[in-house]
């Protein structure tokens, strides 16, 4: 939660070390910066960190609807280019002006993560209970899944499963077979 504390926190050589020592063992970090923190703060931890799998929370936290753009993209693009990040689709509609809450008015944004990362380098949250504060879990499902209809059925899943598996060794989900049906046990 680095955009809630000062900004001194994020450039501090215990954390910084401890961040390594985390990627050392192969644990990914959650890291949340507000857009003014992309630049400087952000970029000069990532690069600190190198080795260490960092996942910048909430597409960088954008002011969806009155922010600065331009600015916020050139930030996102030059922390993409850094390897060692992915970035959650999560949040989004929280840090919409007030108003629609729309894949329409989240697109540009949305469009920028993906051409920058790709699908393999993110992953899907759902950010609740904070999801409420805009637009609710539900509509912030539907809001994703158009997001992600345009895609290949293996990019989609590198969104909402894939990365997320990867980047937390999270194992593959065994589902039991239904008794009696096909492959099941009989009784």
């Amino acid at each position: 939660m680095l955009h809630v504390v000062p900004d001194a926190v994020s450039q501090d050589v215990a954390l910084r070390r401890n961040l390594r020592l985390l990627g050392r063992r192969g644990l990914p970090f959650d890291m949340c910066f507000f857009p003014r923190q992309l630049g400087a703060l952000a970029l000069d931890l990532i690069r600190d960190c190198d080795e260490q799998v960092l996942v910048l929370d909430h597409c960088g936290c954008p002011e969806i609807g009155g922010g600065d753009f331009d600015g916020w993209a050139r930030d996102i693009a030059a922390i993409a280019r850094q390897g060692n990040v992915v970035c959650k689709l999560s949040g989004l509609t929280a840090y919409c002006a007030p108003g629609p809450h729309d894949a329409e008015a989240l697109r540009p944004w949305v469009d920028h993560v993906l051409a920058c990362f790709g699908p393999q380098r993110m992953l899907w949250g759902s950010d609740w209970p904070v999801v409420d504060l805009g637009a609710g879990l539900a509509r912030w499902i539907d809001i994703t899944r158009e997001f992600l209809a345009p895609l290949s059925p293996d990019e989609r899943a590198q969104i909402e499963t894939g990365t997320a598996r990867r980047v937390y060794h999270l194992p593959e989900p065994v589902i039991p077979p239904v008794a009696g049906g096909a492959g099941g046990p009989r009784g």
